[in-house]
């Protein structure tokens, strides 16, 4: 019961801040099910998010330090954008990151049955 245009722009504003935050290396994404919610998990090995910075991500106009933005302005709405549209489809997304490792953003989205 999700708006596939909706997730089309869920996904590109995750991968894109994936592809800008990651020079070398890889990105992933895995796709699974789970206590009947389809779960997608976006991984880079990137640069990764200061622990500190990491319940600021969803806030509006938060854009990190100076060593996060590239040479294209940034308004800082990508993430506060990207959870919105994933709660208003009943779902849920989580980070997980280390400062030289990467990141890993998690959503989780309700499965319903079509009869």
């Amino acid at each position: 019961m999700g708006d596939p245009e909706r997730l089309t722009q869920i996904l590109f504003n995750l991968l894109d801040n994936a592809i800008r935050h990651t020079s070398q290396g890889k990105i992933e994404i895995i796709n699974s099910i789970e206590n009947e919610k389809l779960q997608v998990c976006i991984s880079d090995s990137g640069e990764g998010i200061p622990e500190e910075m990491l319940d600021h991500i969803w806030e509006r106009f938060f854009t990190g330090s100076v060593s996060r933005t590239s040479s294209v302005a940034r308004t800082g709405l990508g993430l506060t954008i990207v959870k919105y549209l994933v709660e208003k489809m009943q779902g849920t997304i989580e980070v997980q990151s280390t400062v030289g490792v990467g990141t890993i953003f998690t959503l989780r989205f309700p499965l319903y049955v079509c009869e």
